[in-house]
């Protein structure tokens, strides 16, 4: 997807990538999608059902991704 620069960029739809076991974005160990007011979609593991969290809540971000146009 198109790189977004921070999060105070990112639209409804972006995802949020957070750093896995290396902290890298070549290696991330987690992922949300942002619906906004600094809130994601995402589900915090195995077997947990799909929530809404703060994206502060969840970690480093590492990389954040605009794969839907017209957003």
């Amino acid at each position: 997807g198109t790189p977004v620069a921070s999060l105070s960029n990112a639209r409804s739809g972006d995802l949020i990538f957070f750093a896995g076991s290396d902290g890298t974005a070549g290696a991330p160990g987690h992922v949300g999608i942002y619906v906004g007011n600094g809130e994601m979609i995402d589900a915090p593991y195995t077997g947990t059902s799909v929530q809404v969290h703060s994206v502060s809540s969840a970690g480093t971000i590492v990389a954040i991704r605009r794969v839907l146009s017209g957003l």
